[in-house]
């Protein structure tokens, strides 16, 4: 038994003196080491830790011009948790890019109902595109309500438009199959920014998923302000150097909302 245990011993010895060499050549044994290792990262550069927001949400669906820029457009508005872009309206099953079929180019937005209210959303939609533009099918306006407190404020913001003078173009709705779009299209313009994407350390899966990189998206590409990205670096869970260089892209972004 104690040959057996000398021998073990030195095999666990053996295996943390490879694990700290393999660190110090750029590679990673683990989820903490890998964090130090990616990039070269320092420890003063190691992220402090970042929680995936949990409680129940609320689905809305837009469709605006395109689905890049309404992915960034949503994802930081105050109360939105995650973004996803897809294909919604039409008839046929499992759209993809280049077989669209009769459907229309939209972002499926998650929010926190205890936070924010589909009508605050709704600003953001009317905002941010030209609801006046007639695109074919692909492209257009349009808002998918899930039930009849989001038509019927739907309805509300276009008539208040038709009122004054505006031709609306946008149409309203039921929400139908939300077909999510294939990978390269998900979170796009964050996507081009692939050292700071290995830095979050984030299977495919969880890239498209998570809250963070919704939120990320919208100050590097969106409308997200500046002041509002620093209020919640922290719990993003982001390092010194990470926030820099964020800050960074977003004193040079042109973000003017969303067009095909």
């Amino acid at each position: 038994m104690d040959v057996w245990l000398t021998i073990v011993s030195v095999f666990l010895s053996v295996l943390v003196v490879l694990a700290d060499e393999a660190v110090e050549d750029g590679f990673c044994v683990g989820p903490d080491d890998c964090e130090a290792a990616v990039a070269g990262a320092t420890n003063e550069d190691k992220p402090s830790g970042y929680r995936e927001p949990l409680g129940i949400t609320v689905k809305a669906h837009f469709a605006m011009a395109c689905f890049w820029g309404v992915e960034a457009t949503f994802g930081c508005q105050p109360g939105v948790v995650r973004v996803r872009a897809g294909y919604m309206g039409g008839e046929k099953e499992t759209p993809t890019y280049k077989d669209l079929g009769d459907h229309t180019e939209a972002v499926e937005v998650e929010y926190d109902p205890y936070v924010t209210k589909y009508s605050e959303l709704l600003k953001v939609f009317w905002k941010y595109h030209d609801y006046t533009a007639e695109y074919k099918t692909q492209y257009m306006s349009a808002i998918f309500y899930s039930d009849e407190e989001q038509r019927d404020l739907a309805e509300a913001g276009r008539r208040v438009r038709e009122e004054n003078g505006e031709n609306v173009a946008t149409k309203i709705l039921p929400a139908k199959v939300f077909y999510r779009a294939e990978n390269y299209h998900q979170k796009y313009f964050l996507r081009q920014h692939e050292q700071l994407v290995s830095e979050l350390l984030l299977s495919e899966d969880d890239f498209m998923m998570s809250s963070i990189t919704s939120r990320l998206l919208c100050y590097i590409a969106g409308p997200g302000e500046e002041a509002d990205f620093l209020l919640e670096a922290e719990s993003l869970g982001l390092s010194e150097r990470q926030i820099d260089y964020i800050l960074e892209l977003m004193k040079t972004k042109q973000y003017e909302g969303c067009a095909p």
